[in-house]
């Protein structure tokens, strides 16, 4: 753990093909795509992220895109420091850093290629196609961060929801946590369950009926976690023929305590046209009832 108690860098793999965004991502990179924020300005959606985990308390982020894939990132990252109303991100040297994802072979892999990028520290885990809404003063990346600190161990940010979703994201069983409200000791983690699965092996005791602790898309993960991900890799551990990080946290909340914290906010998800469509939609409601 960091002097601080808070993991000080950040890691968005931004490697994915976006395959379900063509042909509009053969031209432009998914993490590039353009969102109207909350102050009416357009920016692309890796404006948004740098804006969530630098406004977090977050001081270095790492860039995780396939070979030759920086470019158009970097491209933008340099004009944007020059506008007429910069965005409030460091700017020293290494504040943004890139790494390269060499061949395509799953999220735990992105990651695990950021490793050199954290010094052996604790490590922000951001998905490169989200964007968070907060219904707290805190932002939402803000909230999982303090949770790491007064926890003391990994924690993943989740939230409640129905069973209808679970076929979209990893899905835990939590233990309440006796001191810590809305926080849950990781007990099970299972990868897009299907209701019968959940009902067996995932019912967070204080949940209603029908509600499950699902992943929000923020991980705040102490180094143990890159230990695992290349053991993974050392044993050609692949899930549906990838290394996944859902995988890794379940083998890491076998070696070391880890926690599930709720957030207050809200997940928006632009993986296809519709989901995209909806999360300007969440933007353009959140606007204009400021």
């Amino acid at each position: 753990m960091t002097s601080s108690g808070r993991p000080r860098i950040a890691i968005i793999p931004l490697a994915g093909r976006a395959t379900r965004h063509r042909p509009a991502s053969l031209a432009t990179p998914k993490g590039l795509f353009p969102l109207v924020d909350l102050d009416g300005r357009t920016k692309p959606v890796i404006h948004l992220m740098l804006d969530e985990a630098f406004h977090s308390g977050i001081e270095r982020v790492c860039l995780v895109t396939g070979p030759g894939e920086d470019g158009p990132f970097r491209r933008y990252l340099d004009a944007v420091r020059t506008q007429d109303t910069p965005p409030a991100w460091p700017t020293a040297p290494g504040a943004i850093s890139f790494a390269v994802q060499p061949t395509p072979e799953g999220y735990g892999h992105a990651v695990l290629c950021a490793r050199d990028a954290t010094a052996g520290e604790p490590a922000l885990i951001m998905l490169g196609d989200h964007f968070y809404l907060s219904v707290e003063s805190r932002r939402c990346a803000a909230q999982l961060l303090d949770a790491f600190a007064t926890l003391g161990a990994s924690v993943s940010a989740v939230q409640r929801t129905p069973e209808a979703e679970l076929h979209l994201f990893g899905t835990i069983l939590g233990e309440p946590h006796l001191d810590h409200p809305g926080a849950y000791r990781v007990r099970r983690i299972i990868e897009k369950p299907s209701p019968d699965v959940a009902r067996a092996e995932l019912r967070t005791p204080g949940l209603a009926d029908g509600q499950y602790l699902c992943w929000f898309g923020l991980h705040a993960m102490s180094a143990t976690i890159f230990d695992v991900l290349a053991n993974d890799v050392a044993h050609d551990r692949r899930e549906h023929g990838e290394f996944q990080l859902t995988g890794a946290q379940a083998r890491l909340a076998a070696r070391e305590p880890y926690y599930a914290h709720e957030v207050a906010g809200a997940r928006h998800d632009m993986g296809d046209p519709d989901a995209y469509l909806a999360a300007q939609a969440a933007l353009t409601a959140a606007r204009n009832t400021r």
